[in-house]
């Protein structure tokens, strides 16, 4: 009988981040799946959002993951490379980053910790969203898309 034993922490969006210096998506993890628009999405999304704008504690359930150290651009960085939950990562950054350009939110996070190892498209895309300047001013994705940075691949 093996003795393996798990320890689980309990982490908010930002002490994950303040806790490692890159949130790494790996590349085993299928691509973020967003845009949907039947029923269920649609519900799940109302519900989120209602959740959050009404400043209940929101849980994501349980995100898998391991630590790892990694040399990224000449850097050793311990790194937090979630093995399930990338779904939910993913939701959380990209709703920080739409609470800190609508200005709803005042929060400090060093968003550009958060990228993906699955395709150069996506780790270019989340280092351009969290380092390039861009105002929302009209729906998210046209501005993203009319964005000098946007690269379409």
């Amino acid at each position: 009988m093996s003795n393996n034993t798990s320890i689980y922490q309990e982490y908010t969006f930002p002490k994950l981040l303040e806790q490692y210096d890159k949130i790494l998506v790996p590349m085993i993890q299928r691509d973020y799946a967003q845009g949907r628009t039947d029923k269920k999405a649609t519900d799940v999304r109302n519900n989120l959002l209602n959740d959050i704008f009404s400043d209940k504690d929101v849980h994501f359930d349980l995100v898998f993951g391991s630590k790892e150290k990694r040399i990224i651009d000449g850097k050793e960085m311990n790194c937090f490379i979630p093995v399930d939950g990338q779904q939910r990562l993913t939701t959380l950054f990209l709703l920080y980053l739409y609470g800190e350009k609508t200005k709803k939110i005042d929060s400090k996070l060093d968003l550009s910790k958060f990228s993906y190892d699955t395709r150069h498209a996506a780790s270019d895309f989340c280092k351009s969203i969290t380092s390039e300047e861009w105002s929302l001013t009209n729906d998210v994705s046209d501005v993203i898309k009319d964005s000098s940075w946007f690269m379409n691949y």
